[in-house]
């Protein structure tokens, strides 16, 4: 199956972040300081996600689909609850912004690796 989604929000933001939701259909692109999620199956968008004060850098979904976990040039980690997008359910502070972030398998929590200035 193909599936493609127009972006319509600003042109001149590029994406730069994307995840897809393991259970429920939905991706998570970010863009600029904001998350957005769109619905796969209707092909809309079902929630936005912002906190971050600096680009999004990465996103990475649980793997059950509830949680999801936002890194960001703001050297935060949000942690959100798909279900309460107004408000993160943790934060992590970092001293550099992390590039990639995945959830352990086993255990379900964060690991992530990090932008390193020379």
């Amino acid at each position: 199956m193909r599936i493609v989604i127009k972006w319509k929000i600003d042109k001149n933001t590029p994406i730069q972040a994307l995840a897809v939701d393991p259970v429920h259909d939905q991706v998570l692109i970010g863009y600029g300081k904001s998350i957005i999620m769109i619905d796969v199956n209707k092909g809309s968008e079902v929630e936005v996600f912002e906190k971050h004060t600096a680009d999004i850098t990465c996103l990475g979904f649980r793997k059950d689909g509830l949680f999801f976990a936002s890194g960001g040039k703001d050297n935060l980690i949000y942690l959100w609850d798909v279900s309460k997008p107004g408000k993160p359910v943790n934060k992590i502070t970092f001293n550099d912004f992390p590039l990639q972030i995945n959830y352990n398998p086993c255990i379900l929590t964060v690991s992530n690796f990090f932008h390193k200035f020379e």
